[in-house]
């Protein structure tokens, strides 16, 4: 899988991107395309992706949001003010002229309720280079 995020992000005109795991195959291309499937019966994911559709154009220049695991482009990690420290604290490694920020040990949905819990304070910092869907806010996570 690393090596085919590798070889796409070499393909250039790439601003950043993500890599989970999804429930199914039909989530998992809903992510990638902005495409909603009514078969989903979904409220809260077709929302949400509803709104990265209207925000497309923010994708230019801004992320997606923080996934698991986040491929960062030069553009965007040069604007980026130092990582400061987090618990559990991601890793940052070098993925050709990308960063991959490593956010969470395992991946998962990034709806995932731990994950949200647990990258918070990344999401929070992460914030303003995304292109700020209203689902991804952290005043919008699941409450347990």
């Amino acid at each position: 899988m690393l090596a085919f995020a590798k070889a796409i992000a070499k393909q250039g005109g790439i601003v950043g991107g993500g890599l989970a795991a999804y429930r199914n195959y039909d989530y998992a291309l809903s992510e990638g395309t902005g495409t909603i499937y009514s078969a989903m019966e979904d409220p809260e994911h077709e929302k949400r992706i509803g709104e990265d559709v209207m925000r497309k154009r923010a994708t230019e220049t801004q992320l997606r949001r923080l996934y698991p695991w986040t491929l960062i482009g030069p553009q965007i990690w040069s604007q980026l003010p130092p990582v400061p420290r987090f618990d559990p604290m991601p890793t940052v490694e070098d993925f050709g002229e990308f960063k991959l920020l490593k956010a969470w040990p395992t991946l998962c949905e990034p709806r995932d309720p731990a994950f949200l819990r647990g990258t918070r304070a990344l999401r929070e910092w992460l914030w303003p280079y995304t292109i700020q869907n209203p689902a991804d806010h952290v005043d919008n996570d699941p409450v347990d």
